[in-house]
């Protein structure tokens, strides 16, 4: 995997479960 595809995918992943966490939170609010 060229490096560069590493950091937008690990970008990526992270954005996305930062996303599920807010739908998280607001559920529970």
């Amino acid at each position: 995997m060229i490096l560069s595809e590493k950091i937008t995918w690990d970008f990526f992943n992270q954005e996305n479960s930062s996303h599920r966490n807010l739908i998280i939170l607001q559920r529970t609010i």
